[in-house]
């Protein structure tokens, strides 16, 4: 796993678009609802709301970071090049 730090990131991206990539690696398919209960009992002093991840889930997906499944999203193959330092989300059309 690539440190934070070295990720590149864009100007569109948020705090939590890190954590849902990251949480949906090692999780699977989840919906936003199982997303958001697992984000907020991991803690870190931030409290996500449901609506707030939906949306998240929904840009991420927009720009090719996660795939969806009805309702249930994942981490796709750029969400992993993302996670392991290897894409330029600055790069991504907006």
């Amino acid at each position: 796993m690539v440190d934070e730090d070295l990720r590149k990131m864009a100007d569109w991206t948020t705090r939590a678009d890190d954590r849902i990539m990251e949480w949906l690696r090692d999780n699977g398919y989840h919906p936003p609802s199982a997303i958001t209960e697992q984000l907020n009992d991991i803690g870190e002093g931030i409290d996500f709301s449901r609506q707030y991840i939906t949306r998240r889930c929904n840009e991420l997906h927009d720009r090719g970071l996660l795939d969806k499944n009805y309702q249930n999203y994942s981490l796709s193959s750029d969400g992993r090049k993302y996670l392991d330092g290897e894409l330029d989300l600055s790069r991504l059309c907006d």
